[in-house]
């Protein structure tokens, strides 16, 4: 029998093929695509290709040679018509750089052919023959997820290439989930990106591929991932998450994988009820670097990789297997004090960059929330214009702040991502159409608030705070018109709170299981005077001291104490707020902290790190 059929003329065609995308036309190579009836019947031979395949094994397991005779005719007469077909795939779609690996598998079929041709005739041949199945079919997978343009004279990345679809008609629209609350911060909205992304990993994922996304803070690493994720059907696949950090020991990471299996058989072990998990490890660059260069975590995750287990801690010498578990992974862009992951483990990974987006994306994205917002509250339409325009003027001013502050030793908080436009974003819209009364400069008044909390807030010399004022006013003057009439002085400055509104009493009618905090209404809304903010920070204070045992806090509200409480209670009130306050001793960090916290509604924990030598 010969396998080596057709190749120079397949080979010709595939140039014919090749030369179509180099000339740009699309529609009649994706015709010759779906014209060749060669790539639907090896898609419908491999459908059934598992089912012969396991016939075979459970044969083989029981080690009764008799039934084999049984599929010796079968295989004979479709087994190398399953090798003729994947050969014109290979020959037909293959890419440059898969041609000697073309030419490898026909050396290894015709070498072979005289084993393949017989009859089974012992375990031997049928471990052989199952072995070639599936050499056959993870090839096919390769190229058929690899079927890709050569040299396109557009961005081939821009393409959906095995239907032949700009990426651009994968991208849905955005719609809030009707029948859940979300956090802001886990908001993923659609773009050519982060669709992108998703599709690579969900194909390396059904391979059982471990994949490893990179790239800046702040490019949704982590929410594609954690999104990805919710798409698998709990009873048959599960998934657990864990977070490095720097103190993340090797004995962590093996008891918490020793917690999420069960044993199956001896010294096997897998997650429970037979189903397969998918573990996401966010930052696994984090763990600390030993005296030899090492990451121990990374270690030992390398390991159970690498060897599908590792040794036991109670048993020393027991090797613990540990199956069905696949791997997905983030981490930032080593450098600037953030560590790599050592290139034995990095081998076992599929790395994904994800790219900061473009512009357009960036504004679509912030575009596609406040749309949906500013309909639910009822916003004017002349409030949503005012939106849409001040989208661009905020990116603006985030790329304008990013490229002048540099971060320094002295400087070294100045570090500004694309969270920082989703902080401003989340900022805005906690407010409603009552308290901006639909009114333009209101609003407004509002957006400059935010973005100054953000981006300036962590600004250290006044020259810098004032150039950032003057920059933003010429900013909105060129995005928003004459409209904009917010004078620049520091001491024209508006601030926000949403612990300005009275408790409420509590009555008969609500019961019982009432929550305390629900009693505060918390509406984000501008301070009136100063004056009526001491005298509320003075009585909740008071209520504090009597409140909380050996809290006897006595504290002089001033203007700049009162703004740093402002500040720190708009973050404390955000869903996963963290904030980092840097200042000399005895400015009040602490002091405002509890007082904030207890007017939040939040305990306060102290943990009191100090250096050990």
């Amino acid at each position: 029998m010969i396998i080596y059929c057709r190749f120079e003329k397949e080979l010709e065609e595939y140039y014919e093929f090749r030369d179509l995308w180099e000339i740009n036309k699309i529609n009649q190579a994706k015709k010759f695509i779906l014209s060749n009836p060669e790539y639907a019947a090896i898609r419908s031979i491999f459908a059934d290709f598992d089912d012969t395949r396991d016939s075979i094994k459970r044969i083989s397991d029981s080690k009764y040679v008799e039934p084999f005779q049984y599929l010796t005719d079968k295989f004979k007469s479709s087994l190398f018509d399953e090798i003729r077909q994947l050969e014109l795939i290979f020959a037909k779609y293959i890419r440059i750089h898969y041609r000697m690996k073309f030419i490898s598998i026909n050396d290894f079929l015709k070498k072979n052919e005289p084993r393949l041709n017989r009859q089974l005739r012992d375990l031997d041949d049928v471990r052989f023959v199952i072995n070639t199945l599936d050499t056959l079919k993870e090839n096919f997978v390769l190229i058929d997820h690899t079927i890709d343009p050569v040299e396109h004279v557009n961005s081939c990345k821009q393409y959906f290439l095995s239907s032949v679809e700009h990426w651009s008609t994968r991208v849905e629209l955005w719609e809030y989930p009707k029948n859940e609350k979300i956090e802001f911060a886990s908001i993923l909205v659609p773009n050519i990106d982060n669709v992108r992304i998703t599709y690579l990993v969900n194909i390396l994922s059904k391979q059982e591929k471990a994949v490893l996304l990179i790239g800046e803070p702040g490019t949704a690493k982590t929410v594609i991932i954690t999104s990805y994720l919710k798409h698998y059907d709990s009873e048959q696949h599960l998934t657990r998450i864990i977070n490095f950090s720097s103190i993340t020991t090797s004995n962590f990471i093996q008891k918490t994988i020793e917690n999420f299996v069960d044993k199956r058989v001896a010294n096997t072990f897998g997650p429970s009820f037979g189903r397969k998990m998918t573990i996401f490890i966010d930052d696994i660059n984090m763990p600390i670097i030993n005296s030899w260069g090492d990451q121990e975590a990374n270690e030992i995750l390398r390991q159970l990789i690498e060897q599908k287990g590792f040794y036991s801690l109670i048993k020393p010498g027991d090797f613990l297997s540990i199956i069905d578990l696949q791997f997905l992974a983030a981490m930032c862009h080593p450098g600037g004090g953030r560590n790599d992951i050592s290139e034995r483990l990095k081998r076992h990974f599929f790395i994904l960059n994800c790219t900061l987006p473009s512009n357009n994306a960036v504004d679509h994205i912030f575009s596609s929330i406040a749309k949906y917002f500013c309909n639910e509250r009822n916003f004017s339409n002349d409030i949503i214009n005012i939106v849409e325009k001040s989208i661009s003027a905020t990116r603006i001013l985030w790329q304008t702040i990013k490229g002048k502050f540099l971060p320094t030793p002295a400087k070294f908080h100045y570090i500004f991502n694309l969270r920082d436009l989703s902080r401003i974003w989340e900022g805005i819209l906690q407010i409603d159409s009552e308290q901006c009364q639909n009114d333009i400069e209101q609003y407004l008044q509002l957006w400059k608030h935010e973005c100054t909390r953000v981006l300036a807030d962590r600004l250290i010399l006044n020259t810098e705070k004032e150039w950032f004022r003057k920059e933003q006013c010429k900013i909105a003057k060129q995005t928003f018109g004459d409209i904009y009439k917010i004078p620049i002085q520091e001491e024209a400055e508006v601030y926000y709170a949403n612990f300005l509104r009275e408790e409420l009493e509590v009555t008969d009618e609500m019961g019982d299981d009432i929550d305390l905090a629900d009693l505060v209404p918390k509406v984000y809304e501008p301070i009136s005077s100063w004056d009526t903010l001491r005298t509320k920070l003075l009585t909740s204070m008071t209520k504090m001291n009597e409140e909380i045992r050996g809290s006897n806090m006595d504290l002089v509200f001033f203007k700049d104490a009162m703004i740093h409480l402002l500040r720190i209670s708009r973050v404390i009130n955000m869903p996963k707020g963290h904030l980092l306050l840097v200042g000399v001793g005895g400015s009040g960090k602490q002091s405002l902290t509890k007082l904030a916290s207890y007017i939040a509604g939040s305990a306060t924990i102290l943990n009191d790190m100090r250096a050990t030598e």
